[in-house]
């Protein structure tokens, strides 16, 4: 593939930062990280959460997903889900 064509990854990085959407990072020793996509490149993640930055290199994560929070008004997870989506199909 060249250069320009469509990153899978770098779509969902990007779509989870723009709506500053929090995520859960499981890293491959089996911890999770939760916070807010800042920034990201070709080797880190740069998650901003209640203990302040957090740079995290790629090949050390096992998985990235949205992460769900209970929300006091009856929101579903299906529903947030679908928020996060819906924002990567700019």
């Amino acid at each position: 593939m060249d250069n320009e064509s469509r990153n899978l990854q770098n779509d969902f990085f990007n779509a989870a930062r723009k709506a500053k959407t929090p995520i859960a990072v499981f890293l491959c020793n089996g911890k999770k990280l939760t916070g807010r996509l800042k920034s990201f490149d070709k080797f880190t993640l740069l998650l901003e959460n209640h203990q302040g930055e957090l740079i995290v290199f790629k090949h050390a994560i096992s998985t990235v997903t949205p992460s769900l929070r209970p929300q006091g008004n009856g929101g579903g997870e299906n529903e947030r889900r679908g928020a996060v989506l819906a924002g990567s199909e700019d």
